[in-house]
């Protein structure tokens, strides 16, 4: 894991009030005098750094929020197993973020822990996978079933001849299949 920079180890009063007067839209300059004025110093490079991580941080989210956004949008009240797909994907995309991100250096740091739940991340997507692959399958035989109960119901009331009967169940099973 990487080094916490000069600005996260500064006292949590003090970081609760860089980051408020950040989120006020304060300058880097006003924020290291504001540093200073509770008794402590800082670089200007240092909250540089730290103002450019957060405005990183805040485009990520703000990215996943609009994609999170415009899929939901996209979905409606479409069945539960396309939300499930979404939040698999959304999921996957996450830890494809944290895979492959790095610091300033250019490294990807994961601590023990990091790397469990990481670990752990991916091993839950997989079995999310199958879940919704069972579930769809499972769905897809239901309604194959219903569908052909149905052919035989109408089959009956209109006389068909089995033939025909046997003709639409195997147009019916076919596109089950697919």
């Amino acid at each position: 894991m990487s080094q916490k920079s000069t600005i996260e180890l500064l006292p949590k009063d003090i970081f609760a009030k860089v980051s408020e007067l950040y989120r006020s839209g304060a300058t880097n300059q006003e924020l290291v005098d504001a540093v200073e004025e509770m008794g402590k110093t800082v670089s200007h490079s240092a909250m540089g750094r730290h103002t450019q991580k957060i405005n990183r941080i805040s485009d990520k989210l703000n990215r996943s929020k609009m994609i999170a956004s415009t899929i939901v949008e996209e979905l409606g009240h479409e069945p539960e197993s396309k939300m499930a797909r979404m939040n698999i994907e959304l999921l996957n995309s996450a830890i494809t973020d944290i895979v492959f991100s790095a610091d300033e250096k250019g490294e990807i740091n994961l601590g023990a822990g990091e790397a469990m739940q990481l670990s752990k991340a991916l091993h839950h997507l997989s079995s999310a996978r199958k879940t919704d692959a069972e579930v769809t399958v499972k769905i897809r035989e239901e309604a194959a079933k219903d569908a052909l109960k149905a052919v035989d119901d109408v089959a009956k009331k209109k006389g068909l001849s089995k033939e025909a009967v046997d003709e639409i169940k195997e147009g019916i099973m076919g596109i089950v299949k697919k």
